[in-house]
């Protein structure tokens, strides 16, 4: 192209010709046109015979159906700079573009695309239906919605969505696109006879102040990139039904709930699941991933940073990751968790838990920092398997002075842990294995009971591997007593500073044989803990007993660390269990009782 043909293309852009790839193209020859990018198959809705106004109050809604309508598989309708009213939603043909100018950030809504004025009806701002609904004669798919910002903040009190999709609405393009103030859900899909959306590509998606949920992305092999929700009046992303689908720096912040929510309950996800990589949270009132999906379709979180979530309430069991309820297997891999209420990470105030399971399946997780207020990793009973590496660091505390939880290695005078190891891996039996958390030793090393002192206090040791909610204490009689004091009689749980964490009355047990499971309920941190044993009878019981050959054999090498006794007693003539002990008062007992918990 020669050097004026060029001044003249750059005079007629710059003299605005509202942007009119078309009337640049009647300035260049047919060799010239092919080389200006998207000059075949635009429409400019502002040319005629469309003549959008894009002028922010005019109804434009006509006009701009009326261009995608006309417009040719494979072309484009542009929105030159404008805001473009509209009063029902426009509906995109397959294989065709709906391009704006630029797209605005949602913190900055300078210059919105669409904007729906304040009498609009119908389901969403931008509306894609499967064939038979659109009446189209080739399958519905390969939209594109390219630079467009859609403010809806005319729309109050309405259940209106930004963008949303129904039936089957395969490959869809998503780009630089910003929903704002949408009364309902910023971007959804829903299911009809005709099958569900799938298959989608979002890039630099952005939501913000959602009236219900950012993005419900429930759809099979979809990629999701760089897409932001910000303010949902619900989760800020829904995640169900989504195999084989891939979140690549995807972030939620400040929802109401969830900040990525993935599957409710009885709800699949499929044959293979979704992946989570480099993805943020920040300060959701509930959890950052809030996991409760069935299937066998493995669920994988890597390399993600999730901050303050569970800001609704620092002890409402809210967690970085909280997995409830779920079949599918859940791996977390190079997790970062860390709390506080300021943007310097100042305060102790959310999460309570890095990673929270309950009730399921399979969870493992490696090469992570937890840092939240009450404990890293929380177990919170009815599990499978919960898997942890060596190379999880856990943390509690504010973040400018952490307390780190020592895992894998009990470091001796410091409790800070012990290391659950699965199996046989350490060539012995293990608690897991009979369903429990912990016990004072081996059942099968248990041998006749032994009868103690009237209304003494005897502890018995045990390590909690993590941290747990325990729900029951299971100990036992070999020969029963006789004529037991009422009310004086009691199992119970210390913790390692020496405060009671649950105490049973046993009248009733002590003139029977056991074994007995009693009901408790403590929340227990990794590492050293008691159970307690307070009798008192005519004839005192005995209890289940390992070996007690020599009550210095019994604390071998822990006769300058009284706190760490496997076996002590610690108060007599006591009546009830003490709402504290002082564990540097324990005194060597030849009394090995046997006890668990679960």
């Amino acid at each position: 192209m020669s050097g004026s043909r060029r001044s003249v293309l750059r005079s007629a852009v710059g003299l605005g010709t509202v942007g009119s790839l078309a009337a640049v193209a009647t300035l260049a020859p047919a060799t010239d046109a092919a080389a200006v990018t998207g000059v075949t198959g635009w429409t400019n809705v502002t040319d005629s015979p469309y003549n959008a106004t894009g002028n922010g109050t005019t109804d434009d809604t006509a006009a701009i159906q009326s261009a995608l309508a006309a417009c040719a598989p494979g072309g484009v309708v542009y929105l030159p700079p404008g805001t473009y009213g509209t009063s029902a939603p426009l509906t995109i043909p397959p294989q065709v573009t709906l391009r704006g100018d630029h797209g605005a950030h949602i913190d900055t809504m300078q210059k919105p695309t669409l904007r729906p004025l304040a009498g609009f009806t119908g389901a969403a701002v931008l509306l894609l239906v499967d064939k038979a609904t659109g009446g189209y004669s080739a399958v519905s798919n390969e939209q594109r919605v390219e630079k467009i910002t859609i403010d809806c903040s005319n729309l109050t009190g309405s259940t209106v969505d930004g963008i949303q999709a129904q039936g089957y609405v395969h490959g869809v393009y998503v780009t630089d696109v910003s929903v704002y103030a949408a009364p309902s859900h910023g971007l959804t899909v829903a299911s009809n006879s005709s099958g569900t959306p799938y298959s989608w590509r979002a890039t630099r998606l952005h939501v913000k102040d959602a009236g219900g949920i950012g993005i419900n992305a429930s759809m099979t092999d979809a990629l999701w990139t760089d897409c932001e929700v910000i303010g949902a009046g619900k989760h800020g992303w829904y995640i169900a039904g989504a195999a084989n689908s891939v979140f690549l720096g995807c972030r939620s912040e400040w929802s109401a709930l969830d900040g990525f929510n993935l599957g409710g309950t009885g709800t699949g996800q499929g044959s293979g699941g979704p992946a989570f990589l480099g993805c943020t949270t920040d300060r959701n009132a509930h959890s950052g991933f809030g996991i409760a999906a069935t299937g066998n379709g493995p669920i994988s979180l890597t390399g993600c940073t999730l901050r303050r979530d569970g800001a609704a309430s620092a002890s409402g069991g809210y967690a970085a990751v909280k997995v409830d309820g779920t079949t599918a297997p859940v791996v977390v891999t190079g997790l970062t968790v860390y709390p506080g209420t300021d943007d310097d990470g100042g305060g102790n105030n959310s999460p309570q838990y890095g990673i929270s399971v309950t009730g399921s399946t399979s969870v493992s997780c490696g090469a992570s920092l937890l840092h939240a207020v009450s404990a890293g990793l929380h177990d919170g009973g009815g599990n499978t398997d919960v898997l942890r590496g060596l190379d999880v660091q856990e943390r509690t505390g504010p973040t400018a002075a952490p307390v780190t939880a020592a895992r894998g290695i009990r470091v001796h005078g410091t409790n800070g842990g012990s290391l659950d190891v699965p199996e046989h891996l350490a060539g012995i039996p293990h608690p897991r294995e009979h369903g429990l958390i912990a016990w004072t030793d081996d059942p099968g090393r248990v041998s006749s009971g032994k009868a103690g002192t009237a209304q003494t206090l005897y502890l018995a040791a045990l390590y909690v591997p993590r941290p747990v909610t325990a729900t029951k204490l299971l100990w036992g009689i070999n020969t029963a007593g006789v004529s037991p004091v009422s009310g004086q009689n009691f199992v119970g749980l210390y913790d390692s500073s020496g405060a009671r964490l649950a105490s049973v009355g046993v009248d009733a047990r002590v003139t029977s044989t056991g074994p007995f499971t009693e009901t408790i309920s403590a929340e227990l941190s990794p590492g050293l803990h008691w159970i307690a044993f307070l009798l008192s009878a005519a004839t005192m019981p005995a209890v289940y007993r390992g070996a007690d050959l020599n009550a210095t054999l019994l604390n071998i090498n822990l006769a300058a660390t009284p706190a760490l006794f496997r076996y002590a007693t610690n108060g007599t003539a006591l009546t009830t269990l003490p709402a504290a002990v002082t564990p540097t008062a324990n005194k060597v007992a030849q009394y090995s009782y046997w006890a668990a918990i679960g």
